[in-house]
């Protein structure tokens, strides 16, 4: 807790006050799971001591500490992490208030349980807002690949549907184990990319086969034997890569199983959603080329 603007001392009544009310909430939360506040001590802790020999006092004396650590056990991690949130939310509050006073105060908090929970905002924030940033890029440097913007709906169905069946899976995994929210970042960051990727490979073959004077059929039969293998081959080494992490600690493994389900969805929509919606949806793709006579062999 510290002065918005220089004072003569953060250790007033505003800031007393401010303490006090954090600490109700932290006794609170320990008084309901008993065994998790281990200690906590602030400026008051010490108030019979001199300013100069005062811990929790800044030199300056424009900033107060108060201070507590506490031992979580898994089956209350959730919960404890509510708690943040709720904590977070009563400092923003004090804050409102505090900003108003004749030394206008301001509340933070800081340790690695609120570092962890703002990395985790940072990401769930920031993140997917990129992603859909840059994703109308990407479509449009496979549309000028493919020279169609009707096929984009391609790869933009197989990116929905990855991401449906593989945060299923990892929904059930969830049930069973820790899985970290970055899984579930980086998930989507992979599905657009492999998807991407994949697509350009599979609708490049199969809009060359229709230029070629190929039917649907034998078009999306070629697109897959001559693709498909490059595609399940890119997608093995990926998951051989990320299977490394297996031997990360805790919950890290989740990052191996989210990377792992991720790219094997990718790939099984690639080689069968994919090649499925072409053949049923033949409107979406190039029109096969007029006055040409079909090769025999791919």
């Amino acid at each position: 807790i510290r002065c918005q603007t220089p004072c003569d001392s953060a250790a007033n009544d505003l800031s007393s006050g401010l303490v006090e009310s954090l600490m109700a909430l932290v006794d609170k939360f320990g008084n309901e799971h008993p065994g998790t506040i281990i200690h906590q001590h602030s400026y008051l802790t010490y108030r019979k001591l001199s300013d100069a020999d005062n811990p929790m006092l800044a030199h300056d004396k424009q900033s107060i500490l108060y201070q507590w650590t506490w031992r979580v056990q898994d089956e209350l991690k959730f919960v404890a992490e509510n708690f943040v949130n709720v904590l977070q939310g009563h400092i923003d509050e004090l804050n409102l208030f505090a900003s108003m006073g004749d030394v206008p105060m301001e509340a933070a908090a800081t340790g690695p349980t609120f570092l962890r929970r703002a990395l985790r905002l940072t990401l769930a924030n920031e993140l997917p807002k990129h992603d859909l940033n840059m994703l109308p890029v990407s479509f449009g440097i496979l549309a000028f690949r493919l020279r169609s913007l009707r096929m984009i709906i391609f790869p933009m169905l197989g990116i929905i549907i990855s991401l449906s069946v593989a945060y299923g899976i990892i929904y059930f995994v969830s049930l069973r184990t820790a899985v970290l929210s970055h899984t579930m970042m980086m998930m989507i960051m992979l599905c657009a990319a492999l998807s991407l990727d994949y697509s350009l490979f599979t609708l490049t073959r199969y809009s060359e086969e229709r230029a070629s004077g190929h039917e649907v059929d034998e078009a999306v039969k070629t697109s897959i034997v001559q693709s498909g293998h490059i595609i399940a081959l890119s997608g093995c080494v990926l998951m051989i890569a990320y299977g490394a992490m297996l031997t990360m600690p805790g919950s890290f493994k989740s990052f191996c199983v989210g990377a792992c389900t991720m790219i094997g969805t990718a790939i099984l929509v690639q080689l069968t959603f994919v090649p499925a919606l072409m053949a049923v949806c033949p409107c979406l793709g190039p029109e096969k080329a007029s006055g040409v006579e079909a090769d025999e062999d791919p």
